[in-house]
């Protein structure tokens, strides 16, 4: 596993990681805590269009990504009442549903396609980028922020309550 820590870590520093992460980067970490780290830091990861989907799909097996949120051209899933940060990758095809008061973070990328139904009291944060499709239906007290970071992609709301969409450019 250190092979694989150490070849990201390299990759990351030459995109341009700051030593804060560079440093505190040890060469050993674990599969899953390499996932959390591509997480925690996807604001560096879509700047710079960092891991590939490709490279990604070659080091972890479909099963870890999905336990971990990260999708990469998945089709036909279904997820309810998961909490947590979710990457959406490739030509993925995900449906989510959201209940009570669970909340998540969601990053649509590429060409995918997300489908979320929100009721309750669940309030989900969504950022498009690229080309992706987003259905968004928000019922009863639910919420849905939907931030587009894209001239492209596809917005529908279909909800009784509304989502907020928010326009940013890259």
């Amino acid at each position: 596993m250190g092979n694989l820590s150490i070849k990201l870590r390299q990759m990351a520093r030459k995109n341009g990681l700051c030593d804060e992460w560079f440093e505190a980067w040890d060469d050993n970490t674990d599969n899953t805590t390499l996932l959390e780290k591509y997480k925690r830091g996807i604001d560096f990861s879509i700047e710079h269009d960092w891991i590939s989907n490709e490279f990604i799909k070659s080091n972890w097996d479909k099963s870890t990504l999905q336990e971990n949120g990260v999708f990469v051209d998945d089709k036909n899933i279904l997820l309810k009442n998961k909490k947590g940060i979710f990457i959406i990758n490739g030509e993925s095809d995900i449906k989510m549903y959201f209940d009570g008061y669970d909340t998540a973070d969601i990053y649509v990328r590429h060409l995918s396609k997300l489908e979320v139904i929100v009721q309750g009291h669940a309030k989900i944060r969504i950022n498009i980028y690229d080309n992706s499709e987003i259905i968004s239906n928000c019922n009863e007290d639910g919420r849905i922020y939907i931030y587009k970071h894209t001239d492209f992609g596809d917005i529908k709301d279909v909800g009784t309550c509304g989502s907020l969409i928010r326009y940013y450019k890259i």
